[in-house]
Parts: structure tokens; sequence; C-alpha cells
């Protein structure tokens, strides 16, 4: 993977979660893909999750309330690994709460798809917020 194309591919993907198309996000994902998150819903910690139909399983209901507009800022490559620097706004569809961040991935590609995102995210803000909205 070039930078150039995986900067796009990159940028195509966040595009369709901004817009609220998770479905079509799994069109950027290898059918046995790893997703890893340091910081996951509030009292559960890390998020570990393997394949298109766990992930759909998770991230469906979160964004049935929240939706996203997250921007990669800074996309470097070392050898096989993309790493993206990305700013986020989320934002929860009842109340219009909204946490503001600043996370990175790192991302690992096959055949010009995601194979492995890995995020790392401010755990406390996370939590704070995910406690927010769900009891909103």
């Amino acid at each position: 993977m070039n930078l150039a194309k995986g900067k796009q591919i990159i940028e195509s993907a966040h595009e369709a979660l901004n817009t609220g198309r998770i479905s079509s996000f799994l069109d950027f994902i290898t059918d046995d893909f790893v997703y890893e998150s340091n910081a996951g819903p509030a009292g559960r910690g890390p998020v570990g999750l393997v394949g298109k139909a766990e992930f759909l399983h998770f991230w469906e209901p979160v964004f049935a309330v929240v939706k996203t507009h997250t921007v990669p800022e800074k996309i470097t490559i070392n050898g096989s690994l993309l790493r993206v620097q990305l700013s986020a706004v989320i934002t929860h569809k009842e109340t219009g709460a909204k946490l503001e961040e600043s996370y990175r991935q790192i991302i690992t590609f096959r055949d010009a798809k995601f194979s492995r995102i890995s995020e790392y995210h401010d755990p406390g803000k996370m939590n704070a917020f995910c406690r927010m909205v769900m009891t909103a």
C-alpha cells in the first residue's frame, strides 16, 4: 500500500461513517478484519472485535444514537502500517451533547482493504461521554 492510495481509502471510509452509512464501511474491511480500541463503553474497558458481523453488531447501535464527524489530519506510512491522526466531533442525536477529541489509528491493509485498525483514545473522556449519552 502506498501513501496516496492509503489516504484515499481512509478518507472514503471516514466519509461513509460521517454520513451514517456504517454498512458501506463494511466494503472497506476484510472478512477477518480486526478492530481494537483502548477505550470502550464505560465499565467494559478496551474493545476487541473480529470480523464484519462482530464489527457491525457492536457499532450499529452506537451509530443509531450518535453521529460522527471525523477528519484524518495527518497520515504517514511506516512499512506496511499507516498511522493516522484524526480530529473528531461525536454528537448524541437526542441531546446534542458533543465530544470533541483527537485520536490516532494504526491501520494495516490487505488487498486494498483494512485488515486491522487499532485506535487510541483518551479513555477518561470517552467513558465520560458514554456515561452521559447512555443515561440521556
